[in-house]
C-alpha cells in the first residue's frame, strides 16, 4: 500500500513539473478553436487592411490623451485606431493568416499576466461572405482578441514573426523614443519654473541638443 501511495506521489510530482516547465500548456482545446475559427472566416477573404492601434491607455496615458484629439481616430471594439486603415499587400497578408491559421501559434489563457491592460498595437481586418472581421493584437502581452469576442495569448514566435510584419505599417503613433525624449524635456522643463525666460530659453535649447544624436 505504503509503495502504491509512493508510486501515485512520484506521478504526480513528474505531472506539476510538466505544467511548470510547459508553462501550463496542458488543454489546447483553446487555441485549437481559436486558429481553426480564423481559418474559416479568412478562407474566403477580400479587403484586408491594417490599423495601427494608439498610445497605451496606462503606460502612454498623456500621449494617448493628446493622441484622440486627433481627427483621425477611430474606434474598433473598445479601442481606438488612426485612420485611414493601410491596405495589406498580399504578401502580408499571406504571411499573417499563416501565422493566425497555425495551432502552435497560440497558448491557452490560464490566469493572468503582469504585464498590464491589453493593448492593441494593430488591428487586422477583412471581409468575407460580406461580414467585416478583425484581429486585434497586443504585442506589449503577446494577446489576440477578434471581433467575435474570443481571446488567447500568442506564442513568442508567431509573436515576433508578427511585428517584423507589421512595423512597416508604423506610420502616426509616437515612437518610444518620442515619448522618452518629450517627457524627458516635460521634466526638464518642470525643473526650470522660476527662472528668467531668456535664461529658461537658453538652457532648454542646450538641452534639446543634447538629446539629438
Amino acid at each position: 500500500m505504503v509503495r502504491v501511495f509512493q508510486v501515485a506521489l512520484l506521478l504526480v510530482g513528474i505531472y506539476l513539473c510538466f505544467l511548470v516547465f510547459t508553462g501550463y500548456k496542458v488543454d489546447t482545446s483553446t487555441s485549437l478553436s481559436f486558429a481553426q475559427q480564423l481559418a474559416m472566416d479568412t478562407r474566403e477573404s477580400s479587403e484586408r487592411f491594417v490599423y495601427e492601434g494608439l498610445p497605451h491607455q496606462s503606460f502612454e496615458t498623456d500621449f494617448l490623451e493628446k493622441e484622440l484629439k486627433r481627427s483621425d481616430i477611430i474606434k474598433l471594439g473598445d479601442f481606438h485606431f488612426y485612420t485611414p486603415k493601410i491596405q495589406l499587400n498580399e504578401e502580408h497578408w499571406g504571411s499573417i493568416r499563416k501565422i493566425l491559421t497555425k495551432n502552435r501559434s497560440f497558448e491557452p489563457v490560464v490566469g493572468a499576466k503582469l504585464c498590464g491592460p491589453f493593448h492593441p498595437d494593430y488591428a487586422i481586418e477583412w471581409v468575407s461572405n460580406g461580414q467585416t472581421h478583425w484581429v486585434q493584437l497586443c504585442f506589449g502581452c503577446g494577446d489576440v482578441s477578434t471581433s467575435r469576442g474570443n481571446y488567447v495569448w500568442l506564442q513568442s514566435d508567431a509573436e515576433n514573426d508578427l511585428v517584423e510584419i507589421l512595423k512597416a505599417y508604423d506610420l502616426k503613433r509616437p515612437t518610444k523614443d518620442e515619448i522618452r525624449k518629450e517627457r524627458k524635456l516635460r521634466e526638464f522643463e518642470e525643473m526650470l519654473e522660476g527662472l528668467p525666460d531668456e535664461v529658461k530659453q537658453k538652457v532648454m535649447k542646450e538641452f534639446i541638443n543634447s538629446l539629438t544624436p
